[in-house]
């Protein structure tokens, strides 16, 4: 590729890019609240996925105690 082709091709992803930078900042204008909101949802439901899955580990690993200790003939 000659310098020239790699210069249009420069000019034209600087453009591009700029073009989405625009669109993403008059989106975040427009509807940025809502997708704020939409975004806060989304982690608040993702940690409480998180503590669920904790919180069955634990039962989990209880529950493998006490079978072991049942096959250990134990209580």
């Amino acid at each position: 590729m000659d310098k020239m082709e790699e210069m249009k091709k420069t000019l034209k992803c600087a453009k591009e890019h700029l073009l989405k930078e625009k669109i993403m900042a008059k989106l975040d204008a427009k509807i940025g609240k809502k997708l704020d909101k939409m975004a806060d949802l989304a982690v608040e439901m993702m940690m409480s996925k998180w503590e669920m899955k904790k919180e069955m580990m634990g039962k989990k690993q209880e529950m493998m105690e006490k079978l072991g200790a049942i096959m250990s003939g134990g209580k």
